[in-house]
Protein backbone atom coordinates (compact mmCIF):
# COMPACT_ATOMS: atom_id res chain seq x y z
CA UNK A 1 0.00 0.00 0.00
CA UNK A 2 1.08 3.42 -0.74
CA UNK A 3 0.04 6.78 0.54
CA UNK A 4 -0.23 9.65 -1.74
CA UNK A 5 -1.84 13.06 -2.24
CA UNK A 6 -4.77 14.59 -4.63
CA UNK A 7 -3.26 17.58 -6.81
CA UNK A 8 -4.75 20.04 -9.05
CA UNK A 9 -4.47 19.94 -12.74
CA UNK A 10 -6.43 22.73 -14.39
CA UNK A 11 -9.55 22.75 -13.03
CA UNK A 12 -9.56 19.05 -11.93
CA UNK A 13 -7.77 16.83 -9.58
CA UNK A 14 -5.97 14.15 -10.12
CA UNK A 15 -4.02 10.99 -8.00
CA UNK A 16 -0.37 10.65 -8.60
CA UNK A 17 0.78 6.77 -8.97
CA UNK A 18 3.94 5.43 -7.96
CA UNK A 19 5.49 3.91 -10.57
CA UNK A 20 5.61 0.43 -8.58
CA UNK A 21 1.96 0.63 -8.34
CA UNK A 22 1.50 1.39 -12.18
CA UNK A 23 3.70 -1.28 -12.48
CA UNK A 24 1.96 -4.02 -10.57
CA UNK A 25 -1.02 -3.18 -12.20
CA UNK A 26 0.72 -3.64 -15.80
CA UNK A 27 -0.04 0.21 -16.66
CA UNK A 28 2.37 2.68 -17.77
CA UNK A 29 1.93 6.67 -18.39
CA UNK A 30 -0.29 7.46 -21.96
CA UNK A 31 -2.77 4.58 -20.90
CA UNK A 32 -6.33 4.82 -21.39
CA UNK A 33 -8.43 3.89 -17.96
CA UNK A 34 -12.01 4.05 -16.69
CA UNK A 35 -12.45 5.39 -13.21
CA UNK A 36 -15.60 3.74 -11.38
CA UNK A 37 -17.13 4.29 -7.88
CA UNK A 38 -17.76 0.94 -6.06
CA UNK A 39 -18.71 2.43 -2.44
CA UNK A 40 -16.15 4.61 -1.16
CA UNK A 41 -13.63 2.90 -3.40
CA UNK A 42 -12.01 4.92 -6.51
CA UNK A 43 -11.02 1.76 -8.72
CA UNK A 44 -8.94 2.66 -11.69
CA UNK A 45 -8.97 -0.11 -14.69
CA UNK A 46 -6.80 0.17 -17.97
CA UNK A 47 -9.15 -0.24 -20.74
CA UNK A 48 -8.01 -2.94 -23.26
CA UNK A 49 -6.58 -1.76 -26.46
CA UNK A 50 -9.67 -3.50 -28.42
CA UNK A 51 -11.69 -1.42 -26.24
CA UNK A 52 -10.16 1.78 -27.11
CA UNK A 53 -10.27 1.50 -30.48
CA UNK A 54 -14.08 0.68 -30.96
CA UNK A 55 -14.39 4.24 -28.57
CA UNK A 56 -11.96 5.90 -31.71
CA UNK A 57 -14.37 4.36 -34.41
CA UNK A 58 -17.85 5.51 -32.38
CA UNK A 59 -16.02 9.12 -32.31
CA UNK A 60 -14.92 8.98 -36.01
CA UNK A 61 -18.76 7.59 -37.09
CA UNK A 62 -20.33 10.14 -34.56
CA UNK A 63 -18.54 13.17 -36.12
CA UNK A 64 -18.69 11.93 -40.10
CA UNK A 65 -22.80 11.81 -39.26
CA UNK A 66 -23.57 14.14 -36.63
CA UNK A 67 -25.81 16.25 -38.58
CA UNK A 68 -27.91 13.05 -39.62
CA UNK A 69 -28.06 11.43 -36.26
CA UNK A 70 -29.27 15.21 -35.10
CA UNK A 71 -31.72 14.95 -38.03
CA UNK A 72 -33.20 11.31 -36.97
CA UNK A 73 -33.48 12.29 -33.06
CA UNK A 74 -35.88 14.71 -33.72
Amino acid sequence: MSTTKLVKIGSSTGVVLPQDVLSAAGMEQGDAVTVSLKGETVEIVRVSQDDTRALEIGRRFAQRYHRTMSDLAK
